[in-house]
């Protein structure tokens, strides 16, 4: 579906931001709570980028999917991510950690970088 999307919309960056609820009945996203960066974009469970990104480069990744001409479609964890699951977010955080290395994960607040 996201292919799909990102080949009808042409999007400069997206990303997926996912809720769960604790075992204590609290709401946990992964945008709000458990992302990475406070200065960049969060990228989440599956995204887009526009640049082309082999499986090498985000070895972390679970899937690259390019989209010629586009960019790249990459999901961070197979099946649904949960991000209560700590094993998750740390997978999710690598790809995040290799993203922003290749300047990828674009720079909401410079004022934040510290």
């Amino acid at each position: 579906a996201m292919i799909g999307l990102v080949k009808e919309v042409k999007p400069r960056y997206a990303c997926t931001d996912v809720k769960a609820m604790t075992h204590e009945k609290a709401l946990v996203t992964y945008q709000l709570d458990r992302r990475l960066y406070q200065h960049r974009r969060y990228f989440g469970w599956m995204g887009f980028v526009p640049a082309q990104i082999t499986h090498a480069q985000i070895r972390d990744a679970h899937a690259v999917h390019p989209v010629d001409g586009l960019g790249t479609v990459i999901v961070s964890v197979p099946g649904v991510f949960d991000p209560t699951d700590d094993a998750q977010v740390d997978k999710v955080h690598r790809v995040e950690m290799d993203l922003a290395s290749y300047d990828l994960l674009p720079v909401t607040d410079p004022n934040l970088k510290g």
